[in-house]
């Protein structure tokens, strides 16, 4: 076991297996155009696709209860070996995206203005198939693993076929949007934006296990809004107020056949940003109160659907200090402090209980350091290290995820105006910490491991 969390050892991935393949065949194309209109005018246009062909073979516990307690983090103290499943499928996914906005920018008096009106057309599709490699479903395996000595280089054994499922799920989201702002003298300013969405979904099931056949269609219009302001108490200091109400489409069918109504946020904040060092730093305190409402979670009795877990608010207050301190050093820093809370649950025990994966407490802090006066001209270095507080793993607030602190550290060399080189690790000391919990409906939720240590090389060159 992992020191004195008696979390299971860390080998014991459900996902570890060297026979793992994740394929992904993607294609992107895209296209922009800026054209200014003559003074006051101008428009841009954006469009992009996307397609992707995905290919999964992945073994994993198909059992994984029969090793755990109900926290699935706790060995039970069986020593048995547990079976294994072989998720074995294939996926298309394909996204276009296509915005226009007119720009104007203009004065009338005193006041100056910036107007945008736009129109966006965003299409998702998504089909999976778990009757790949031409049979008549999932392949069925008779291989079992411990957990505690796991065998990752075993020959599967294929004994039969279980489910047939097909999955199609599309998205196609016409939005309308327009946006104000307008400065009266210089220390006032005023922003006000609203966008209209018209969304539509569609989700089928083909097979055996699931027995919907027919496309769920599902189609909802909202409107969303924000109001802004900003007012400069002093040359090197603003004090800011906002408030937005918005509402983001969401996909998914529930075990009845009903769709998810939009997920709703409300938030309010308000706040001081100072300016420091002469104007090279700024330092942010916001003070700020979120709701989500309808919002949406795996079933716990089949994650291919989804169920309707609540509402939910965040207060909190966040500073942040990001700058040039002095020549060569650049830094940025923050701190979080929130309190969340369950406050309306489709789960009665649910109700009044800290939300998943919140923490009361996050802290982080990079540094970078360029080499120009040391003699070496286009080197620099960067620091870094995020420190997050424990935070409740599941609804039910019956088990907790650690702190934890990571470390990361990188590298840059620009060798010229259109050549880098960078160096980055993630996870400098490899260690291990609980990311987030899979599961924010489930009493025995999963839990997702952050990466080990990561090393990344890139070169970029502009032609």
């Amino acid at each position: 076991l992992e020191g004195n969390d008696n979390f299971a050892p860390r080998e014991s991935s459900p996902h570890n297996t060297r026979q793992d393949t994740n394929a992904i065949d993607s294609e992107r194309f895209d296209l922009s155009l800026t054209q200014e209109l003559g003074s006051v005018f101008g428009i841009d246009i954006r469009a992009q696709r996307q397609q992707e062909d995905l290919e999964r073979f992945q073994v994993q516990i198909s059992e994984v209860f029969l090793a755990y307690q109900s926290d699935l983090l706790t060995w039970n103290g069986v020593t048995t070996d547990v079976p294994v499943s072989l998720d074995d499928n294939l996926g298309d996914y394909s996204t276009e995206n296509v915005s226009a906005t007119l720009r104007a920018d203009f004065s009338t008096g005193a006041l100056s203005h910036k107007f945008r009106i736009g129109y966006q057309y965003y299409d998702a599709a998504f089909l999976i198939d778990h009757s790949a490699n031409g049979g008549d479903g999932r392949r069925q395996v008779s291989n079992t693993i411990n957990i505690f000595d796991p065998n990752n280089d075993q020959r599967l054994e294929v004994v039969g076929r279980d489910i047939a499922v097909a999955f199609q799920e599309r998205q196609e989201i016409e939005s309308v949007f327009a946006q104000w702002s307008t400065t009266w003298n210089d220390r006032f300013r005023l922003l006000a934006g609203a966008r209209f969405d018209n969304a539509d979904f569609l989700t089928r099931f083909d097979g055996t296990t699931f027995g919907i056949g027919t496309p769920r269609t599902n189609a909802t219009e909202e409107v969303s809004f924000r109001l802004a302001a900003s007012y400069d108490i002093l040359p090197y200091m603003t004090a800011f107020v906002g408030y937005g109400d918005s509402y983001t489409p969401q996909n998914g069918i529930t075990r009845d056949g009903d769709f998810i109504d939009p997920l709703h946020n409300v938030s309010l904040e308000a706040g001081v940003k100072t300016e420091l060092f002469g104007g090279g730093v700024l330092w942010s305190n916001t003070a700020y109160n979120l709701t989500r409402d309808n919002i949406a979670a795996s079933d716990p009795d089949d994650p291919m659907f989804r169920v309707p877990f609540g509402e939910v608010r965040i207060r909190g207050f966040e500073s942040e200090f990001i700058g040039s301190v002095s020549q060569g050093i650049d830094i940025s820093a923050g701190l979080t402090l929130q309190d969340s809370e369950n406050i309306r649950t489709a789960d009665p025990a649910l109700q009044g209980n800290k939300f998943t994966s919140v923490p009361d407490l996050q802290v982080s802090a990079f540094a970078n350091y360029r080499f120009d006066r040391l003699g070496l001209p286009g080197f620099s270095a960067r620091l870094g290290v995020i420190d997050v507080g424990e935070r409740e793993g599941n609804g039910r607030n019956d088990f907790q995820l650690p702190a934890y602190t990571r470390v990361d550290l990188g590298a840059r060399y620009v060798v010229d105006d259109r050549t880098s080189l960078d160096l980055y690790v993630e996870n400098l000391f490899d260690t291990f910490y609980i990311e987030q919990a899979q599961n924010r409906s489930r009493p025995d939720s999963g839990i997702i491991p952050g990466d080990r240590r990561l090393v990344q090389f890139n070169m970029r060159h502009r032609f």
